[in-house]
């Protein structure tokens, strides 16, 4: 009899008379961030009162976003001895410098347990997908913003990671605010080193605007952040815009 169970919590089976003597759960084990290694544990649970061996195949895949699977991350496999009704758990790490180099844009991963019980012979295939995250952006404005005035707003980056990232570049736009699209090239940024980046913007209408801007460099592509910015059609009338960023990946 198969189990599987899916990265959304649920289980579906193919032998709907029996039900699994144990089951099994993934769940992260520390931050999800790109550049820092991977943590997860797979659970297994002993649904029952006698006394359990299972051997566990462990695969990790970075896949596209159709699940596609592009580079293997890691192969593994543990026998399990579980006691009656225990739940145990299996640490697994994949390593930075594992996906560096093979992470496709979409920053996923599916990992994949197939689960073999040796007494029943029944198996379970746990199966989740870990999104990392792309270090965030920050645009502060720091001045109200008018029409047809000239105003600085700043772009700050981080590099998390434990060298320098090349190949920078900056695109920023903005109806209202930017008439074309810029493309600023702003050069390396070494590890840990935050890089700010002021961006020379002339408001040419009133309201409530929106500043897009994405950042690629050598080890990050397409970080995106929007900041809501309010601008207005004379002095009397300037409203300041919270600096809090709103990103996305």
């Amino acid at each position: 009899m198969e189990t599987t169970s899916r990265d959304d919590g649920t289980r579906s089976s193919r032998a709907q008379e029996k039900k699994a003597c144990y089951a099994g759960k993934f769940k992260l084990a520390g931050g999800s961030e790109v550049g820092h290694d991977v943590n997860f544990k797979l659970i297994l649970t002993n649904l029952k009162t006698d006394a359990k061996t299972i051997p566990v195949n462990i695969t990790a895949n970075a896949i596209l976003y159709n699940r596609k699977p592009m580079h293997n991350l890691l192969k593994d496999s543990h026998t399990v001895q579980l006691g009656p009704t225990e739940a145990k758990e299996i640490l697994f790490t994949i390593p930075y410098s594992q996906y560096e180099d093979r992470l496709p844009a979409e920053n996923m991963i599916q990992v994949r347990a197939v689960c073999l019980c040796e007494q029943t012979k029944d198996y379970v295939v746990v199966e989740r997908n870990i999104l990392l995250e792309n270090p965030k952006l920050k645009i502060m404005v720091s001045e109200p913003l008018m029409v047809n005035k000239e105003s600085t707003v700043e772009v700050s980056f981080t590099n998390p990671l434990h060298k320098e990232v090349t190949d920078c570049v900056l695109t920023a736009e903005g109806s209202g605010l930017i008439k074309e699209v810029l493309t600023m090239k702003v050069g390396t940024v070494k590890s840990g080193e935050t890089l700010k980046i002021p961006i020379k913007i002339t408001p040419n209408r009133a309201g409530h605007r929106h500043l897009v801007v994405d950042f690629t460099c050598s080890k990050f592509s397409n970080i995106k952040a929007c900041q809501a910015i309010d601008v207005a059609s004379n002095p009397n009338d300037c409203l300041y815009a919270a600096p809090a960023p709103a990103s996305k990946k």
